[in-house]
């Protein structure tokens, strides 16, 4: 495949996924000049929770499993979701400069990947990306924050806590968040 024509799939490709067919025609532009595709053999780690990742990945081919690792002694890790053609992962730990998703290829898997020092150059200079990936909570965050209490931690919980949950954005030198009998509330 000519570049051209790699360039005109991955521009497609992008069209037709829903997290980023209705972005900005200038931004899917940028997407597409910075995408690489990468390849990764069935069981290979795509990312992991020891180390931040090189990369933002959007699957385009295969199948992908994202786990959540023990964080105490004696447990086990857990599958946390499947993910498939147009899923992405990375921007949690990118974002946060944490390591926070394992996601091992289930299949044959090639994805587009956006380098680290781009996915964090958009991060900051084009809204409507941030937009995408700031206001929601992922399996990797609610399994972490799940992790951190005494709560059973199961697929369903994981994805309970996640659909359920609401992001706060603070100031970073106001504020304080305490936890009361029924909610999370916000003191200023």
């Amino acid at each position: 495949m000519s570049a051209a024509e790699q360039t005109d799939a991955i521009r497609k490709f992008l069209a037709e996924t829903p997290a980023f067919a209705d972005v900005a025609p200038e931004l899917r532009e940028k997407l597409v000049a910075a995408l690489r595709p990468m390849k990764f053999p069935v069981g290979g780690a795509l990312m992991t929770e020891r180390a931040l990742p090189d990369d933002f990945h959007i699957l385009m081919r295969g199948k992908a499993r994202l786990l959540g690792m023990p964080r105490r002694a004696g447990a086990e890790s857990v599958s946390l979701g499947l993910f498939e053609r147009g899923a992405f992962f990375g921007a949690a730990s990118l974002a946060s400069r944490r390591p926070l998703e394992t996601v091992i290829a289930s299949t044959e898997v090639l994805t587009l990947a956006l380098a680290r020092d781009e996915f964090l150059r958009l991060w900051e200079e084009a809204v409507d990306f941030r937009t995408m990936f700031a206001n929601r909570v992922t399996l990797s965050e609610a399994y972490l924050a799940l992790a951190a209490s005494d709560a059973p931690i199961t697929r369903e919980a994981v994805s309970a806590a996640a659909e359920s949950a609401r992001v706060f954005c603070l100031p970073a030198d106001r504020g304080r968040v305490e936890q009361n009998e029924d909610a999370w509330e916000l003191f200023w």
